[in-house]
């Protein structure tokens, strides 16, 4: 997010398994992206998603768009005097096929292009002096 609103190009990578192993192979897709990403020109984040799977069963690199959902949620598990406890929980939702997530699942990293959540100007919203008057 950083980089986008300063100018400068991102890359997040994430090797995606429970217990992450293969970071050999995270490493052998980024270096394979960078030329790749230090080619784009303008202002650019690109989100990065690598199976944990051996270099040879990843099928390929495909570009994707984010799950609308994700396949776990942050639930609250607990709670008591002081403190949350959080855990994830399964949300039930099939993953779109042209997703980060389907595409993980099947085999492929994936990249992504995001924006970062930004300011937006104030323009487009009613006049706050009116929302304020008609609340008192």
């Amino acid at each position: 997010a950083s980089a986008y609103t300063s100018g400068v190009r991102g890359l997040a990578v994430s090797l995606r398994g429970d217990e992450p192993r293969h970071w050999d192979t995270a490493v052998a897709i980024v270096a394979r992206v960078i030329p790749y990403f230090i080619n784009i020109a303008e202002p650019c984040v690109l989100n990065l998603n690598v199976p944990d799977v051996e270099e040879s069963e990843v099928l390929g690199l495909r570009p994707a768009r984010l799950a609308a959902f994700g396949t776990v949620q942050t639930t609250v598990v607990e709670t008591g005097l002081g403190y949350v406890k959080i855990g994830l929980g399964e949300t039930g939702h099939e993953p779109e096929p042209d997703s980060d997530v389907a595409l993980l699942h099947a085999g492929y990293a994936t990249l992504t292009s995001v924006v970062p959540m930004c300011e937006r100007p104030l323009a487009a919203l009613p006049a706050l002096d009116e929302v304020m008057q008609a609340a008192g």
